[in-house]
């Protein structure tokens, strides 16, 4: 029902047209509001700090496809990956948390953002 909204300025980490109707028909309860730093669950508003914003659009760029931790980190995060980097899977996991927080009804059983094969998803 609901779908990304899209602005062309936005950057590649945004939300792209032809992913967002894809999204918006897979789930049809997660909205991308590229205008501001908004999105709708299952028609509830929610507004989002500029990188949950980001992370968002990234994955719902790639709805249904799994987003690697490597790929997150430097496409969402602008950082160069490192493995041993601990501190960075901990904040890459605090954002998911705390995004999960603010879009999912049950943070700790999300049905739209989930954990797979060492990365993310949006369903």
């Amino acid at each position: 029902m609901a779908v990304a909204m899209l602005n062309e300025s936005l950057h590649a980490s945004s939300v792209s047209p032809e992913r967002a109707r894809v999204a918006g028909r897979r789930d049809g309860r997660v909205r991308v509001d590229a205008e501001g730093q908004r999105a709708g669950v299952d028609g509830t508003a929610v507004s989002l700090p500029e990188q949950a914003h980001r992370l968002l659009g990234y994955l719902a760029n790639r709805a249904g496809q799994v987003c690697s931790r490597r790929a997150i980190i430097e496409d969402v995060f602008r950082e160069t990956f490192d493995e041993q980097n601990h501190s960075q899977a901990a904040r890459l996991n605090t954002a998911i948390s705390r995004l999960r927080e603010r879009v999912e009804q049950d943070p700790q059983n999300p049905k739209h953002i989930m954990t797979e094969g060492g990365g993310y998803v949006l369903r």
